[in-house]
């Protein structure tokens, strides 16, 4: 066995290809190396050694079972819990991480792996290809913790279209802990790849037996019972970032999964609201209007703020004069919104129909995981009143699933990018506020005149 290894390792000289490769991949982890050196001589000298031992690894024949497993109760034993530190560290100091989430990450790890092997029956391609899935999960991870301050969410995974629709706005270069953690993914990804074991069938049956049982038990235990292995996981849905923090983030992902379920309360029936309204609409009946119903033009402007309410700000010269002018025949006051940092479907769904996303887990995006049939909104009260109803959003249809949820909103019309009617103008890459303002007042002017009009943008 032992000459056959040696054989194979003499028979490199007539494979230039595998060779170069292992050159290119050593040099590109060395420069990785280069990019994560931080002063820490101990970590230049722990990525010298994986870059090296990465190039060595794919020189490797295929190696026997007597190396093979070994290897693999040396990978799945260091691997997991090492995966788990190196995802944290880039974003965290570790510091509040609860006990027993290490342990049920590392379950998790597992259960990947086993999954790979359920679909490929293979060692190789379950431990290669499930690290190769953390990397692109921690990839993931630590850009939305970079742009966005928290971590990935289950409603996350229905926000990438328009995440890629502004992509070409954001840097994406890797702190040296983060370069750290690749030079590692690369390391685990190469060995896990090289640990192929030979199996009879009723050895890959018994394998798979024992993924499924692993594997439903896991989910069981987290997603079924309140307190996972007797513990208290929490879940800040004040501050969703905070829960990483605690939690790690694998873990905090499938928590807040858990409660992204929106369970109808007791009691509730369309019945007992009929049943409540007609209790109350006396209360209201003398409140008559004027009969005129005037165009309403509604302009959201995520980017558009007067920062005075925090404090008295000195400045020049006066930076709102139009806006601060509206001071006669019109009603001024401030708009308070529950979205920090994004999200602006939210406040649309707040805005649009009422509802409070206090009554839904910090999971859930209503615009993609909520609406999915016709609904009661503004636009819907509007056009039952003979408004014609138009939304204008300047960019893509699909972002946030506008195309589909403003059909479902009731408005009459959907004005995004592919239907645009004025010259484009840009500020950097996006329609500009004055583009957008200007094919409202194209818009508005071109009106059916013989009914009022309702336009949000």
């Amino acid at each position: 066995m032992t000459e056959r290894i040696r054989e194979e390792f003499r028979s490199l000289r007539k494979k230039p290809a595998k060779i170069i490769c292992s050159a290119m991949v050593t040099i590109f982890m060395l420069v990785l190396t280069g990019f994560a050196w931080d002063g820490i001589t101990k970590r230049l000298v722990i990525c010298l050694g994986l870059s090296v031992l990465s190039g060595i690894i794919l020189l490797l024949p295929k190696l026997p079972n007597w190396i093979s497993i070994p290897m693999l109760a040396l990978y799945l034993y260091y691997v997991p819990s090492k995966i788990f530190l190196r995802m944290e560290l880039p974003m965290q100091d570790m510091s509040r991480i609860v006990d027993g989430a290490e342990l049920l990450t590392v379950l998790f790890i597992l259960c990947a792996y086993l999954l790979v092997f359920l679909f490929t029956q293979s060692s190789a391609a379950a431990l290669g290809a499930g690290s190769s899935f953390f990397l692109i999960l921690f990839l993931a991870e630590y850009y939305i913790w970079k742009f966005r301050g928290d971590f990935l969410m289950p409603s996350d995974l229905g926000a990438v279209g328009t995440a890629m629709s502004v992509m070409g706005s954001y840097n994406f270069s890797l702190s040296p802990e983060a370069l750290y953690t690749l030079i590692y993914f690369l390391f685990f990804i190469f060995w896990g790849f090289r640990i192929g074991i030979r199996m009879g069938k009723w050895v890959h049956i018994l394998v798979s037996v024992m993924a499924v049982l692993f594997v439903g038990g896991w989910y069981y235990t987290v997603m079924n019972t309140p307190n996972p292995l007797g513990k208290e996981f929490m879940v800040h849905y004040w501050n969703v970032g905070d829960t990483r923090n605690l939690n790690g983030a694998c873990l905090s992902y499938f928590l807040l999964l858990k409660d992204s379920k929106v369970d109808v309360p007791g009691g509730y029936s369309e019945k007992a609201l009929q049943a409540i309204a007609e209790a109350v609409v006396g209360d209201y009946e003398s409140l008559q209007g004027t009969g005129q119903k005037p165009n309403i033009i509604m302009v959201m402007n995520e980017g558009w703020s007067d920062l005075r309410v925090l404090g008295e700000l000195d400045t020049t010269e006066e930076y709102m004069p139009f806006a601060n002018s509206l001071t006669q025949n019109a009603v001024r006051g401030n708009l308070y919104v529950s979205i920090l940092g994004g999200l602006t479907a939210n406040t649309e769904f707040e805005v649009l129909t009422g509802g409070s996303l206090s009554l839904l887990s910090p999971a859930v995006i209503p615009y993609q995981n909520q609406v999915r049939h016709d609904m009661s909104s503004l636009a819907r009260v509007l056009e039952n009143q003979g408004y014609e109803t138009m939304a204008v959003h300047p960019n893509g249809d699909g972002a946030w699933g506008r195309n589909r949820v403003y059909t479902h909103f009731g408005f009459d019309t959907f004005i995004h990018q592919g239907n645009w009617a004025v010259p484009y103008e840009y500020m950097r890459e996006y329609i500009s506020d004055a583009c957008n303002f200007k094919e409202i007042i194209y818009r508005y002017e071109e009106r059916n005149k013989e009914v009022p009009f309702f336009c949000l943008m």
